[in-house]
């Protein structure tokens, strides 16, 4: 009877370990780049859309966000070997680089304009790593 007892749950234990799911690190690290992909985007987006009338210091506060965005994407990417964010670091880079060149208290709406091919430049980057991780849009 005791060895009966063993086998079943040894048994269990195999059939419940062979139900649980399957996922790889490498999905799991997809997965995690993917969310970490679209708060980047949104980040970026909300640059992008900031009314002409936000402060200097809101434009630099929403382009630290980006930057944010971007070394939890980096962080999460680290898991992924097939993954390469080297277009979108260049881009990330170029933006901070272009936006450090304009006057401190320019207006948002004239930073927004000049910084146009940067942040399009940015955004065509996130959109090559989306297709190759295949995240949901």
């Amino acid at each position: 009877m005791h060895k009966t007892l063993i086998v079943l749950v040894v048994l269990l234990a195999v059939l419940l370990a062979a139900c649980q799911p399957t996922t790889t690190k490498s999905e799991f690290s997809a997965e995690q780049v993917c969310k970490d992909l679209l708060l980047f985007k949104t980040s970026l987006e909300n640059l992008r859309e900031m009314e002409a009338t936000a402060s200097p210091a809101e434009f630099d506060a929403q382009l630290s966000v980006v930057r944010q965005n971007f070394m939890n994407l980096t962080q999460s990417v680290a898991n992924l070997e097939a993954t390469q964010l080297a277009g979108v670091d260049e881009a990330l880079t170029n933006l901070a680089e272009a936006r450090e060149m304009l006057p401190e208290d320019a207006p948002t709406q004239e930073v927004l304009v000049e910084l146009e091919d940067e942040i399009e430049e940015l955004s065509q980057a996130l959109e090559e790593v989306n297709t190759e991780l295949e995240c949901v849009k």
